[in-house]
């Protein structure tokens, strides 16, 4: 019975752990052979979805099944399955997957349940045995992958720690989802030629060299991976890699079947914005903008978004540099600036002399650097108070009141203040007083000076007047920000 634990030549031993163990009779040979004929044909894993009893409603649970090799099965091994794990025919199913994939670039990190482990009896008694618990299928964007495992082993006696490590490796996956239930499948043939390099580092630091032939081993390579090989004992490992047997086609592992449950794919946010004049006077204007549901962009040159404020109606031309100056303000926020949910938050500041008043005015998104596609077009209207910019006329107030009276033979002063909601307004104030009879006229004017951040006065000495009552029109005549007003008084003068 040709076996890789056998001791080959003293150039590269594949020790066999049965080598203390008399020979078998024919008649206990026999029974051995028939046994393994029914245990591990193959520790190979493939993962399947179990069929559900007939009118069963149950949901189809993710699994994993593997007929690992059919090494296993010719070297008379007998498996065994514990933790929900099954084996059937030399085929392993894991099930009760737990883990998703992503339906949009097929990555997924999934763990299924159970353990299988594969053992040589004789008499009653274990050699040697491996065991395989929990494996996890992760599956890269690009179609790479590996599948992992606890992995514990036994030999005469000895048992090794347990540790994750990688069984196999593999490319080319590619999930599908015939049914559409949100159920995927996969199947992959697991890399063999040339996994591991015979002659190299790594191969002589796990002990292979070369087979009794002279071969450097593992020929062409053939290996499951090195951290499984690393993680047995130097006793079984050449039941995993091609030593230069005539067996050495049935340690390849075999094809691997997987299902798994798509994740759910989140609705991509739209993105908005919300935007509020925060400071508006003569000599600037200030929008805090808001903006959530945004991205860094995937097209070449995408990085992040632009805002920008500008009238109303439609975005502007944003086709190059000299576009720029259709904006009263702008700012650039770089993918890296958004947080995980797409947010920011900037300040836009323009120069109200950049205003246009006969219009409305919004604040925009694109996309940066080429606005490459409109995913992250938004359009805000914002409120400008034009009065406040200076850019429309406010009203003002005008009171007076007589610092002096006028009286016969004594000249009145009069004090008028002019107030406005803005900024202080400034300009002239011009004092017409007529008799009521019509025979005189006085007109005076004087300048108005700041008494306050939003008020100014200026004071007015009349000539004197003649006995007889008066009536006094005080007149603020406006300014670049504020419109004239007007206030009247009357005076009867003794």
């Amino acid at each position: 019975m040709n076996h890789p634990l056998h001791r080959s030549s003293t150039r590269h031993r594949e020790e066999d752990p049965r080598m203390s163990v008399p020979s078998p009779t024919p008649r206990r040979l026999a029974a051995l052979t028939a046994t393994a004929a029914t245990g591990l044909a193959g520790l190979g894993l493939a993962a399947v979805v179990s069929a559900p009893s007939a009118g069963a409603d149950e949901a189809t649970v993710p699994t994993l099944t593997w007929g690992l090799s059919s090494y296993f099965t010719t070297s008379h091994l007998t498996a065994t399955a514990s933790g929900d794990a099954t084996v059937t025919d030399g085929i392993a199913t894991f099930p009760d997957g737990e883990g998703t994939v992503d339906p949009e670039t097929g990555e997924a990190e999934v763990t299924y349940a159970g353990t299988v482990t594969g053992a040589f009896a004789y008499a009653g008694n274990t050699v040697y045995s491996v065991t395989f618990a929990d494996p996890t299928l992760v599956v890269e964007a690009d179609g790479s992958g590996e599948v992992t495992a606890d992995v514990s082993w036994y030999v005469q006696g000895t048992t090794g720690d347990t540790a994750r490590v990688t069984l196999t490796t593999f490319s080319g996956a590619a999930w599908t989802d015939e049914d559409e239930d949100g159920v995927d499948e996969l199947t992959v043939t697991p890399d063999w030629e040339g996994v591991l390099e015979p002659g190299s580092d790594e191969a002589t630091a796990l002990g292979l060299t070369t087979n009794s032939s002279g071969t450097p081993v593992p020929v062409d390579g053939k290996s499951w991976s090195p951290e499984l090989l690393a993680q047995l004992s130097s006793s079984v490992r050449a039941l995993f890699y091609a030593s230069g047997s005539s067996n050495d086609a049935l340690k390849q592992p075999q094809a691997i079947t997987a299902t798994a449950e798509e994740a759910e794919t989140a609705e991509a946010a739209t993105p908005s914005v919300t935007a509020e004049v925060t400071t508006q006077n003569h000599g600037t204007v200030k929008v805090s903008v808001t903006g959530t549901g945004f991205t860094a962009g995937e097209n070449a040159g995408d990085d992040g978004v632009y805002v920008g404020l500008a009238p109303s109606g439609g975005l502007p031309d944003t086709s190059s540099q000299e576009s720029a100056s259709a904006f009263a303000a702008s700012a650039w926020i770089a993918g890296s600036a958004l947080d995980d949910d797409g947010g920011f938050t900037t300040t836009l500041t323009a120069d109200p002399a950049d205003l246009d008043a006969s219009t409305g005015w919004s604040v925009y998104t694109w996309r940066a650097h080429g606005h490459s596609d409109d995913s992250m077009d938004t359009v805000t209207e914002v409120s400008l108070d034009w009065k406040a910019l200076g850019l429309k006329k406010a009203a003002s107030t005008t009171t007076a009141a007589w610092k002096r009276t006028p009286a016969v033979g004594r000249a009145g002063r009069l004090r008028a203040v002019v107030k406005g909601a803005y900024t202080r307004p400034t300009g002239t104030v011009r004092v017409r007083v007529v008799k009521a009879d019509g025979s005189r006229t006085v007109v005076r004017k004087v300048s108005v000076k700041k008494v306050a951040a939003r008020r100014a006065a200026g004071v007015v000495t009349l000539p004197k007047l003649g006995k007889g009552r008066w009536t006094v029109a005080v007149r603020y005549l406006g300014s670049d920000y504020y419109r004239a007003s007007t206030v009247s008084l009357t005076r009867a003068v003794r």
